[in-house]
């Protein structure tokens, strides 16, 4: 993750066991409801696909963690 607190496709995808495919129609859908930005990074070569969650994104995913919570105490 960058100082932006951003981070590329690429490093997403490393490690995580997501399609390709399957990753980026995340991403786009994603997009299409605001919770994620990207952006290319062209100061370095190759250029960066990066993306960063927005504060729609962060308010749903804190939202996410709180429910999670809730169930985890329940069991």
């Amino acid at each position: 993750m960058d100082e932006h607190g951003e981070q590329a496709i690429t490093e997403i995808l490393d490690g995580s066991g997501i399609p390709v495919h399957q990753l980026y129609a995340s991403i786009e859908m994603a997009k299409n409801w605001k919770l994620v930005s990207s952006r290319i990074d062209k100061s370095s070569y190759p250029n960066r696909n990066l993306i960063g969650i927005t504060e729609k994104g962060r308010k749903i995913a804190d939202k996410l963690v709180e429910i999670k919570r809730t169930i985890s105490s329940t069991n």
